[in-house]
């Protein structure tokens, strides 16, 4: 695989991450800081399972990042960015 394949599949990946979590309600950058916290840790199916965006939906899971109950669950819309 060539290196701007690889570039290309770990871009997607993240892309995909970010995009599930706001399907999901989770704010995107706090998902993502708990992922990269709790990913490591991981040593089963049931453990990467619990850090998908749908099992976190309204929790308070992450206060390493001492993050309220809500936090998670506050997606800020989306805004378009004129390049004209």
């Amino acid at each position: 695989m060539s290196a701007s394949l690889s570039e290309g599949s770990s871009t997607l990946g993240i892309y995909s991450l970010v995009e599930t979590s706001k399907a999901n309600g989770v704010e995107p950058h706090a998902y993502l800081s708990h992922l990269f916290d709790k990913l490591p840790y991981a040593r089963n199916v049931e453990d990467l399972e619990a850090l998908l965006p749908w099992e976190l939906q309204g929790s308070s899971t992450c206060s390493r990042h001492r993050l309220a109950p809500g936090d998670l669950t506050q997606v800020q819309p989306h805004r378009s960015i004129s390049l004209g």
